[in-house]
């Protein structure tokens, strides 16, 4: 069954604004909705990684915006994940009351804070050469890459998730690559043999294909992408819109019931 993990970013310079909380009380609000709406997950995150922006902010910055929200949403009867590239923003967030880490630019240092404290972990991966004729190889190769470095740091099995990297890999036609391994994930699951998170949502290559330029306009187009996503064997669906995206995985995945897997129909 699909798992939907909702977004919010306390992160002004975050590339979609409709995802943006700045205090305690929205960010509780949101969570709180997010619930209502069915999410499985909280992904809490305190600087952007959109690739394409400049977004840094220093490390102590970052934990003053997501240690006193992790605090306070810990209390909800959901998992919260911290979504970030820095370690020790990762530790402080577990100590808070975060329960799974979401490390978009994965490193030896982050997989051990995973090991350290037992948790799950999200694995987005690291982009390394490719092009268009190699998508599939190269994104299972760099997803086989972050499941090694888990296993070999003693992470448990059951709890490595990993993430295609949907939107961060910008050689080429990095929108090409995006809507290849959507079209492709049955496979690629089949070669990694892990849980599979997915980061559809209102991101670039949907404004590139849609000609929308601005985020907030790629509500439709998100969503058709997830639905195929779920179809395709995401486990997991990382998105701004919940409730949305929730009933179009679960409508994609009532049709695809009844999809007759034989070339012969017999009447």
């Amino acid at each position: 069954m699909v798992k939907f993990v909702g977004v919010i970013n306390l992160s002004p310079e975050s590339f979609y604004s409709g995802s943006v909380c700045m205090d305690l009380e929205c960010a509780l609000r949101r969570a709180e909705e997010m619930v209502r709406q069915g999410a499985d997950m909280i992904d809490i995150g305190g600087m952007s990684t959109a690739p394409y922006k400049r977004t840094w902010i220093s490390e102590e910055a970052e934990l003053r915006r997501v240690i006193p929200v992790i605090k306070e949403l810990s209390k909800l009867d959901i998992p919260i994940s911290i979504d970030t590239t820095r370690t020790r923003v990762a530790e402080m967030a577990i100590e808070a009351g975060a329960s799974v880490i979401n490390a978009v630019k994965p490193n030896d240092e982050i997989v051990e804070v995973a090991k350290e404290f037992g948790v799950p972990i999200i694995v987005v991966a690291n982009e390394i050469d490719w092009n268009e004729s190699t998508v599939i190889e190269t994104t299972i190769r760099a997803m086989r890459n972050e499941v090694e470095r888990c296993l070999r740091i003693g992470v448990e099995k059951s709890k490595i998730i990993v993430d295609p990297a949907i939107g961060f890999w910008r050689k080429a036609k990095w929108f090409v690559r995006d809507c290849m391994v959507i079209a492709n994930l049955d496979k690629i699951k089949a070669e990694v043999g892990f849980p599979i998170l997915v980061g559809i949502s209102r991101k670039s290559f949907i404004g590139k294909i849609l000609n929308l330029e601005d985020p907030e306009d790629r509500l439709i187009g998100s969503v058709v992408a997830e639905a195929i996503a779920s179809v395709k064997g995401a486990d997991y669906i990382r998105t701004h819109n919940v409730l949305e995206t929730r009933w179009a995985v679960e409508m994609a995945k009532a049709i695809a019931e009844f999809m007759i897997k034989s070339d012969r129909v017999k009447v």
